[in-house]
């Protein structure tokens, strides 16, 4: 046998290579269309994930004043229930020395009454 190809073999050979490459170009054909498909949509779930993350963001500002103005509102009811409770326990202290003193005064009246 000889170590030089023939014409036809080169031929085979070479037509070999091409159908090799072509299918190569194919593959990398596809996977460069794939490699755009994730790469959008990597983009779109970016683009989702900001505006969720914009919408909580505003959410939780929200939350956080709506917080503050019921922590207001709460401390101006306390405020006001501990005025309350201070004019109660003064008026307490007075309340048995005036109901002493009608008792005191009705008892005196009842004895002179009939002494």
């Amino acid at each position: 046998m000889s170590t030089d190809m023939t014409e036809a073999e080169v031929k085979l050979q070479d037509e070999k290579l091409r159908a090799e490459v072509a299918k190569l170009i194919a593959e990398v054909s596809k996977l460069t269309a794939e490699t755009s498909k994730v790469t959008a949509e990597t983009f779109q779930a970016m683009t989702e994930a900001r505006h969720v993350d914009e919408k909580l963001s505003a959410e939780t500002s929200k939350a956080k004043a709506e917080a503050s103005h019921v922590d207001e509102m709460l401390s101006a009811q306390l405020a006001k229930v501990v005025a309350e409770t201070a004019k109660l326990n003064s008026e307490n202290r007075w309340y048995l020395l005036v109901v002493g003193s009608g008792a005191t005064l009705a008892i005196v009246a009842i004895v002179k009454l009939f002494l």
